[in-house]
């Protein structure tokens, strides 16, 4: 849905204005956002920056040419995707999705599988293998965290596992965006809430968690807040506060508050124990 061009875009309901901070104030939270965004790039720039250079590399100067062909193979084989169609998903559409999902799947299973079986037999991960699992994580040509961050956002715009069959629909819902998106920090339920009710209900405009038009995109400065800005969307915090202030005035916006705040304690509080109970033994 878009939004007029005659009018700025706003929120559906009313939203109690908060009153402006004390130029300190507002100041102090400038520089600890200015802060938050510098170590979030030193985080990208010393663990991240190599592995996306690296593999985006790798299939560049000539893995494609050996890999595509097989893809294409399993991706285009009229076997397969019949029975995509037939027992997965809810459209012929859709099967387009299904080699992507398979490899992308069995390749997280396996790092995870051995990054696991490491931790638990030696009680510790070596740096070469942390590197590893990072190169996997981006996936060739980046198309690990692309693939991943591709189907949870399709699944976001399908809510309640509508691109699948209803026994997948039924006991799963979005695969992706619910379920392995664990393994990107997507937390469940952020794609169909925040994505669709705030993004693209006000088409970007102010309001939306993920509201970019006031940064200047040739200043460094503006950069880490931007940093700062994805890193509070994509934990679901500034999310879940925009549906919080409208949960009493508007049932969709109340029903999208419940339903990230879900996803939030599942992501935050139970796959952040269960992970610290692995780790710690």
């Amino acid at each position: 849905m878009c939004i007029s061009s005659n009018a700025p875009p706003r929120l559906v309901g009313e939203v109690q204005r908060k009153p402006l901070p004390k130029p300190a104030d507002q100041a102090f939270t400038v520089r600890w956002r200015h802060i938050m965004g510098s170590i979030l790039a030193a985080n990208f720039a010393v663990f991240w920056a190599i592995p996306v250079f690296g593999m985006g590399q790798v299939w560049k100067l000539g893995l494609y040419r050996i890999l595509r062909p097989i893809f294409n193979f399993f991706d285009q084989n009229t076997f397969l995707r019949s029975f995509a169609k037939n027992y997965i998903y809810s459209k012929e559409l859709y099967t387009d999705f299904f080699a992507l999902s398979v490899f992308l799947a069995l390749q997280n299973f396996a790092a995870l599988g051995v990054a696991l079986y490491w931790q638990v037999k030696y009680e510790y991960l070596p740096w070469w293998l942390i590197f590893a699992y990072y190169c996997q994580w981006v996936g060739l040509g980046g198309r690990g965290m692309g693939g991943a961050y591709t189907l949870s956002h399709k699944e976001g715009h399908h809510r309640g596992g509508g691109l699948y069959k209803n026994w997948i629909a039924s006991t799963f819902g979005n695969v992706w965006e619910n379920w392995m998106g664990y393994l990107y920090g997507i937390v469940p339920y952020n794609f169909s809430t925040s994505h669709v009710f705030l993004h693209h209900k006000l088409n970007g405009g102010k309001g939306d968690a993920m509201y970019q038009w006031d940064l200047d995109r040739s200043s460094w400065s503006d950069l880490m807040l931007f940093q700062y800005r994805v890193m509070v969307y994509m934990t679901g915090w500034s999310s879940m506060e925009t549906f919080r202030t409208l949960a009493d005035s508007n049932t969709v916006m109340a029903k999208n508050y419940q339903m990230l705040l879900k996803g939030m304690i599942f992501y935050w509080v139970v796959c952040s124990s269960v992970s610290l109970s692995l780790l710690v033994g």
